[in-house]
């Protein structure tokens, strides 16, 4: 529910981690996702193949599986030990 004093505004998300920290994945992700761009033009145009491009975005991947596999986990625990599930389920 919103607090009629704010404006009709929803509250900030919560948000689990530091901003730095937050900064620094988002950084992390828009690299990969270069990465990603820069592997497809190599595949499918004349661009250069580079080869530190590959392996980027494999590393890229298995981190993200790994960041979500883990809030996964991190959020189905929850559910189980807290008697009425978290408030952040939705």
């Amino acid at each position: 529910m919103t607090d009629p004093s704010d404006g009709g505004r929803s509250p900030e998300p919560r948000r689990d981690v530091p901003p730095a920290v937050y900064r620094v994945g988002v950084a992390l992700y828009g690299c990969w996702v270069l990465l990603v761009v820069l592997q497809i033009l190599g595949r499918y145009t004349p661009v250069p193949r580079l080869a530190f491009v590959r392996p980027g975005v494999v590393v890229g991947a298995v981190a993200l599986t790994a960041v979500g596999a883990a809030r996964i986990a991190r959020r189905g625990y929850r559910r189980v030990v807290s008697p009425g599930g978290s408030e952040d389920d939705a």
